[in-house]
């Protein structure tokens, strides 16, 4: 385990970073947490609200710190991965427990293999799917039973074209004897048990912070309370034409973290039966909205440390936000990082904007 000094900060911080999962989402913070650590080192605070929290990278990192970490994100599924990696500890013990839990799934023709057949996974792979879910969805709520939820929803993403579930591409790994200048074959074809075992290997190298997490039950942001010493407020990135949102690009892992009610959640009438929009995750990514319930939110939170992760070509514009922190703080600090994005064309300059009472 990384040590921690008596003030808070993190020993061997590169060593530590190395020890997080990959996150495999679009957007995700991982990469960019020795640049946040070291923006945010200096400030004083001992509680931390994580508003949009997706992958937990970030709350991880004020967790190893040493702060009192609440985490929300408007996702069940990302909460039950934010729980996992925040308060669970995998061992050699529980290692030998998940391999024999998935050694043993039975393959089933179920919701998934009914709705999803030729969208997504192989009818092979679907049926595993439905043993699965069922036979987690089966156990009491435990963090076990979310370990189990997470091992499955990050190998389904890693099986995935782009790790994203936003189209019905499954012949971008099924088509054969093509030149691909993308993705990973071997990954792709590797079996969910084998995927997993690789995902428990990356999970025993991870070991949760000295003080618990709290996970919000799953809300939208303006919802939680204010009174935290600092606010981190990673919004979705909103451009004046939408695209596929975050929810088109994950869906599908929302729908195994509510497996038994999966197939009421379902739009018959779209090509990839994607599940029925979260209406408070479509508001949060709507270009006339975003701007009035951002700066809301910000002041909403004024007597915070409030730290916003934005992006420079987005709406709305960088001067509109430092005016925005001008006006609302008495101290404002801006932070610029070069980043290019897997999905994005030509580099983007990440941003953190820090406001203080």
């Amino acid at each position: 385990m990384t040590a921690l000094a008596p003030n808070g900060s993190l020993l061997n911080m590169q060593s530590f970073f190395k020890t997080i999962p990959n996150t495999r989402y679009y957007g995700s913070k991982k990469r960019l947490l020795p640049w946040i650590y070291e923006t945010l080192k200096t400030y004083e605070y001992e509680t931390v609200l994580d508003l949009f929290g997706g992958t937990a990278s970030v709350s991880l990192l004020f967790q190893k710190m040493g702060k009192q970490v609440t985490y929300n994100d408007a996702m069940l599924s990302n909460g039950i991965c934010a729980n996992v990696l925040l308060n669970g500890k995998v061992n050699k013990e529980i290692s030998k427990r998940v391999d024999t839990f998935f050694s043993n799934i039975q393959p089933n023709y179920g919701k998934i293999s009914k709705n999803y057949a030729g969208i997504f996974f192989t009818g092979e792979e679907n049926q595993w799917l439905d043993g699965a879910m069922e036979k987690i969805h089966s156990m009491p709520q435990s963090i076990e039973k979310d370990l189990y939820l997470y091992l499955v929803m990050q190998a389904s993403l890693m099986k995935r074209p782009f790790n994203l579930f936003h189209r019905a591409n499954l012949n971008l790994r099924t088509n054969k004897n093509i030149h691909r200048s993308f993705g990973n074959l071997t990954t792709w074809e590797r079996s969910f048990v084998d995927t997993i075992k690789i995902l428990v290997a990356e999970l025993e190298k991870l070991e949760s912070g000295h003080i618990p997490a709290i996970i919000h039950h799953p809300t939208t942001a303006e919802k939680i309370s204010n009174g935290y010493d600092l606010v981190y407020i990673d919004p979705p990135y909103v451009q004046r034409s939408k695209k596929d949102t975050y929810w088109k690009k994950y869906h599908f892992l929302e729908g195994m973290a509510n497996y038994p009610k999966m197939e009421s959640m379902i739009e018959r009438k779209l090509k990839i039966n994607q599940l029925k929009s979260n209406q408070d995750m479509e508001n949060w990514e709507e270009p006339s909205l975003f701007k009035d319930k951002l700066f809301s939110l910000i002041d909403k939170h004024k007597k915070s440390i409030v730290v916003l992760s934005y992006m420079t070509n987005a709406i709305p514009s960088e001067d509109e936000l430092v005016d925005c922190f001008s006006s609302t703080f008495a101290k404002v600090k801006i932070s610029y990082h070069d980043l290019s994005h897997a999905m994005s064309k030509g580099k983007k300059t990440e941003i953190l904007l820090i406001g203080a009472p």
